[in-house]
């Protein structure tokens, strides 16, 4: 039952996030893409894909942060 609640938050979060990062974190976490693959996809820079993902991962920590 934790764990339901646990991924249930997690994808909340996820969904407060920017279209393009939250298409990063699929594509990275659950089709398992590298970030070439990502950023051919994508047709954005290796650099812009790696950016995505990192600024993704701030504001999800910064979620959980929050009290």
């Amino acid at each position: 039952l934790i764990k339901r609640e646990q991924v249930e938050q997690v994808r909340n979060q996820i969904s407060k996030l920017p279209p393009d990062q939250q298409t990063i974190l699929r594509m990275r976490f659950i089709e398992d893409r590298s970030f070439s693959e990502i950023a051919n996809i994508l047709n954005i820079p290796l650099g812009t894909a790696l950016s995505r993902m990192r600024l993704a991962l701030e504001k999800l920590r910064k979620q959980n942060d929050e009290p």
